[in-house]
């Protein structure tokens, strides 16, 4: 068996004759399996809660914090003010964000752009405990369309 420093599952395996050997081969193939299965993201993307099968440091090495995943549907992209939406999640001081990040398309310029945007979009993004924040310095009305992710571990 090869090692599990990646998450790529071998596809070539010598299984033992002796059935003592194999039964024990197996098991430890089938653990290994289960773990390298486990630490591959899931890439869900939901306007509900998902966990996504990352870790983040705990209290102690031996503790991880799961991560979870949610996307808020922004709607339009302001026209330079700042917008706020609810993201629904009961926030409190042991949460933590790991990832805050939104990507907004105008059908009318036939672009996407990432939010915060500090180029020709100038942008800013921000959460709250209650609320998703974005600001534009100037008119972004025209990208009707904007996703929020955010990731987080509840501490």
């Amino acid at each position: 068996m090869s090692s599990e420093t990646n998450n790529f599952i071998p596809e070539d395996y010598v299984i033992p004759e002796d059935y003592q050997e194999a039964q024990l081969f197996l098991k430890k193939t089938l653990e290994s399996f289960a773990r390298m299965i486990n630490r591959k993201d899931t890439a869900q993307y939901e306007t509900v809660e998902a966990q996504v099968n990352h870790t983040y440091p705990g209290t102690a090495p031996q503790i991880k914090e799961d991560i979870f995943r949610k996307i808020v549907n922004f709607g339009a992209l302001p026209n330079a003010a700042t917008k706020t939406v609810a993201h629904g999640l009961t926030v409190n001081d042991n949460w933590f964000f790991t990832r805050i990040e939104a990507f907004a398309h105008s059908q009318a310029d036939n672009r996407f752009i990432p939010v915060p945007n500090f180029g020709a979009f100038n942008s800013a993004l921000w959460v709250t405990y209650t609320d998703v924040n974005i600001a534009a310095t100037f008119d972004l009305s025209n990208y009707t369309r904007c996703y929020v992710i955010l990731e987080y571990y509840k501490g």
